[in-house]
């Protein structure tokens, strides 16, 4: 029993590997665009952009980092 659900759930991770985001690559964030992802620009001034954190919310998964069913999903039939 315990070597089927091992199987499952070895099964399982590997659909959910496909399920990521082809941007963020399932991170949910991607690098600032303002600061190259130093969390400072010109002058080592803070950016202002992401706070200092190098990093900004990826708007494709609205940071879950999961493939997220788009108008332009063929699973989507809006003849339906």
């Amino acid at each position: 029993v315990l070597s089927a659900l091992l199987v499952v759930e070895v099964n399982n991770l590997k659909v959910r590997e496909n399920e990521k985001c082809f941007y963020c690559e399932g991170t949910g964030y991607l690098a600032c665009g303002q600061c190259g992802g130093t969390g400072t620009i010109e002058g080592g001034q803070p950016c202002p952009t992401c706070s200092q954190s190098g990093k900004v919310m990826c708007t494709t998964c609205l940071c879950t980092g999961r493939l997220l069913a788009t108008e332009h999903d063929p699973r989507i039939d809006p003849f339906v």
